[in-house]
């Protein structure tokens, strides 16, 4: 896959945001269950990235 890498490092961030921010994986728990057709990885990257800041 292109996106290996991507994927990857996606999943790592996103573990480190679970441990600072645990209350907020209900929220992505939604979105997985109601966005299964749309770019998952796009959408989480953008809620990772507003989340940090």
């Amino acid at each position: 896959m292109q996106n290996s890498n991507s994927v990857f490092v996606f999943f790592i961030r996103f573990s480190v945001w679970h441990i600072i921010h645990p209350d907020g994986m209900v929220l992505h728990f939604y979105k997985i269950e109601n966005l299964l057709n749309r770019p998952l990885l796009l959408i989480f990257h953008i809620d990772l990235f507003y989340w940090f800041d």
